[in-house]
């Protein structure tokens, strides 16, 4: 072989063998997998269970973070450590100052400016999982005006009653919206004057502690994603015996409007809807008071006039949602003496079965689309 033919023949295999590494390393470097990014610091602002304010900083370096996080104002900070993966899959755990795990969290990071998931216990039992929501600080409008929840922490306070010596304080927990996440401030006044005691219960707070009465105040988050918030006031107190109530309220936190059956059920269905949840209210109060009846209660002639009297009312008043379905109540409104006997008054359809009835462009649309 000359020599020209050997250079020519060792030029192209070379030739052939840069070419081949450049579309290797093309293709790695586009999965991602060369694509490693200097170690960054990060700082969120959150809550754990809707109620309790949380401040957390991080470095991520590649898939791994660690950092800490603290309570509130507290000065105890928990350390974290954990990874978010290439598909954004957020897994940390906490750890007390001495190095003993105190939970967990298990999320997913969304557009590179929020966490969204679930805090549990070190053991991982599902039953102690609460929702947890991770946002960058300094960044109105990271929410979404509330696609993957509003920010929400509680406000505790303990109020001094007068004339009770047994009884002296009314422990008191109100949610509070975090308005610096929220781009349009008209809102989010909104939304958090439909979360005052007033417009939550019909009462001001002045109103319920007057007499004495009021011993717990707190509220219960039912769903905080997709621009809704259903959330509950349970309100309770002591005069003659202990007695309760609960007020529900359900927001569309785009508007910080309060929902209505109107809002979300089409018009032309509504009374097709009453008819069907009416239904099961009846077959409800037929149900206990056959149960009376065969328990050879002498309430019996007592539960059916309560019944009779408590079966008035709108029956889609009062409803509220999760993932699954719609839940109407229906508040039987029996006197203290005979609260045993009254019924549940909870009616739940899925949203399968609502399909018809739901305004596809409306606050429910994005759960039968």
């Amino acid at each position: 072989m000359s020599s020209s033919m050997t250079w020519a023949k060792r030029f192209f295999t070379a030739a052939n063998a840069f070419s081949s590494a450049t579309i290797a390393a093309g293709l790695i470097a586009s999965s991602g997998l060369l694509a490693i990014a200097a170690p960054e610091t990060v700082q969120l602002i959150g809550s754990i269970d809707n109620h309790f304010g949380i401040n957390m900083t991080y470095t991520r370096d590649g898939e791994k973070i660690e950092g800490s996080y603290r309570y509130g104002t507290s000065k105890k900070a928990l350390t974290i450590k954990g990874t978010i993966d290439g598909s954004g899959k957020f897994r940390a755990q906490e750890s007390d100052a001495s190095g003993h795990k105190t939970g967990s969290f298990s999320g997913q990071l969304i557009d590179s400016k929020r966490i969204v998931g679930t805090w549990s216990k070190p053991d991982g039992d599902a039953a102690s999982a609460v929702p947890f929501l991770l946002c960058l600080t300094g960044k109105p409008g990271v929410l979404d005006q509330g696609k993957d929840g509003i920010l929400l922490t509680q406000q505790k306070k303990r109020l001094a009653k007068i004339g009770h010596p047994t009884s002296p304080q009314a422990d008191i927990s109100l949610p509070v919206v975090n308005a610096s996440l929220i781009d349009d401030k008209h809102v989010a006044e909104l939304l958090q004057n439909a979360l005052s005691v007033k417009n939550m219960s019909g009462q001001s707070m002045n109103e319920w502690m007057d007499g004495g009465w009021l011993d717990e105040m707190n509220y219960v988050v039912n769903y905080n994603r997709n621009y809704l918030l259903d959330c509950d006031l349970n309100i309770s107190g002591c005069a003659a015996y202990p007695s309760g109530v609960t007020r529900h309220l359900l927001l569309d936190t785009k508007t910080g409007k309060r929902l209505k059956a109107i809002d979300v059920f089409k018009a032309d269905t509504i009374k097709a809807l009453k008819d069907l949840v009416n239904k099961k209210i009846d077959a409800e109060a037929k149900q206990a008071i056959n149960q009376t009846a065969s328990e050879q209660n002498e309430d019996l002639e007592t539960v059916k006039e309560l019944l009779k009297e408590g079966r008035k009312g709108d029956p889609l008043e009062v409803f509220s949602i999760n993932d699954k379905g719609v839940t109407f109540r229906h508040d039987w409104s029996f006197p203290h003496a005979a609260l045993a006997l009254q019924p549940d008054g909870t009616y739940f359809f899925p949203f399968s079965e609502l399909a018809s009835y739901i305004k596809h462009d409306g606050p429910l649309g994005v759960f039968v689309k």
